[in-house]
């Protein structure tokens, strides 16, 4: 059986072998290890990666359901990609054609500019970001193009008070776009910015309660009197 802080290990060096000196995964690995492998890229979104890597010959002894795995992920997420691209592509089209800026964040751009070649990145939705005096004008564009509030969504306080964006589904495509407002023109805090006793916050800005009971940044170490806390380290 391998352990969690193996799997992981392994996994990076999966995806950061080179060219030059390929990966070689364990000869001795039972089914239920490759498994747990998968598993374990999924959750971290690098099953395309890897199945490109494989593809290119930079990673070694992977068994054929595996590879048959990876290769579907790899499939799937490049038409995913070209998909997005193009409903992006809309999107924004039809943001500045009403005069309002927007940047994509994440996503298919961000694949496009970091990883070697398309469809490479997993991603679950469309992010864009609009200046807040534009959301209004923003949402309706969303509205002309197909575009409806999904209908499980974050209740409207708690995305005027904490998330800063509104989430847009498309029923025909089943795209999801999170539609993002930039909150405040702030870039840096003053140290002690979040110090309970004297606040230095931006206007508008809140500090949100931790589980030790009180605002702010209480460490790894609970107060004095807390019950038991479990760690786990990887």
């Amino acid at each position: 059986m391998v352990l969690m802080h193996q799997i992981l290990r392994i996994l990076r060096d999966a995806c950061t072998s080179t060219p030059d000196e390929p990966y070689a995964f364990p000869s001795r690995w039972d089914p239920s290890d490759w498994e747990l492998f998968f598993n374990f890229a999924q959750h971290h979104r690098v099953t395309p990666l890897l199945g490109h890597r494989a593809q290119n010959g930079v990673l070694e002894n992977i068994p054929a359901p595996l590879m048959a795995k990876l290769q579907k992920e790899l499939h799937q997420t490049r038409l995913r990609h070209r998909v997005a691209l193009q409903q992006l592509d809309e999107v924004e089209s039809g943001l500045r054609g009403k005069g309002i800026s927007c940047y994509a964040l994440k996503g298919p751009r961000l694949a496009d500019e970091a990883y070697p070649t398309p469809g490479l990145r997993r991603f679950d939705d469309l992010d864009i970001l609009v200046e807040p005096a534009a959301r209004s004008e923003a949402q309706r564009v969303l509205a002309d193009l197909g575009y409806r509030p999904p209908p499980r969504r974050l209740p409207a306080w708690l995305v005027r008070s904490y998330h800063f964006h509104t989430q847009w589904f498309h029923p025909a495509t089943h795209t999801l776009v999170e539609l993002h407002e930039r909150p405040a023109d702030t870039r840096s805090l003053p140290r002690g910015a979040g110090r309970v006793a004297q606040p230095q916050l931006p206007a508008g800005a809140v500090q949100q309660r931790i589980d030790f009971g009180v605002q702010g940044y209480g460490g790894v170490c609970p107060p004095v009197g807390s019950p038991p806390h479990r760690y786990i380290f990887t």
